[in-house]
């Protein structure tokens, strides 16, 4: 076997022992991480009132829908979005009305629109006249963490490719290569007498 095929071999081995470690510490932390995270798909209620008052806005990854108590056909929805304010600690105001959207509307509820803001945040709405149900659905929890983890688990999958394809360069080089060995030849004389 050839010298440059033999380097070209444990290069490819020392590879891709390396991503299959790199792959199985970023699984694991990948299995981690998403163990920690909380998955609220079913909506979180924020606030439930007619008086107003104060709440905070879960983790990064969350729609906050804002409802009326009550069907739509009982209540007007611009009329009722109109009188909501909803602000954050700037005193910036976040609630965005948004009547369009029948498919939104829940059993005994009417979407009157979404706040958008940085979260955690904390946020003021103020009284109303009639009953508002603030929900948050989304993902809470470290997300960077498992986005780390994810590039991790990437990047072992990525350097365990690399290795394999150094590998299979090297067996390739092992079976066409060879070692060209010089013939020793020797001269004799060839004697006159």
């Amino acid at each position: 076997m050839h010298t440059a095929s033999k380097v070209v071999l444990g290069l490819g081995v020392i590879i891709t022992l390396f991503g299959g470690i790199l792959m199985g510490m970023g699984g694991n932390d990948l299995g981690e991480s998403v163990g920690d995270l909380e998955f609220d798909f079913d909506g979180k209620e924020l606030y439930s009132s007619d008086q107003g008052g104060n709440f905070e806005t879960p983790g990064e990854w969350y729609e906050i829908n804002v409802y009326a108590v009550g069907s739509n056909e009982t209540i007007d929805c611009d009329s009722f979005a109109d009188q909501i304010i909803v602000t954050n600690k700037t005193s910036e105001r976040v609630f965005d009305k948004n009547c369009d959207s029948d498919e939104m509307d829940e059993f005994d509820k009417t979407f009157l629109g979404w706040i958008w803001n940085k979260h955690p945040d904390e946020l003021t709405i103020e009284a109303t006249e009639g009953e508002v149900e603030v929900i948050a659905y989304g993902i809470s929890g470290d997300l960077d963490g498992a986005g780390g983890a994810v590039l991790s688990f990437l990047s072992g999958i990525f350097v365990l490719c690399c290795g394999i394809f150094i590998l299979l360069i090297g067996f390739v080089m092992a079976m066409t290569m060879t070692d060209t060995k010089q013939s020793q030849v020797t001269y004799q004389q060839v004697g006159t007498q």
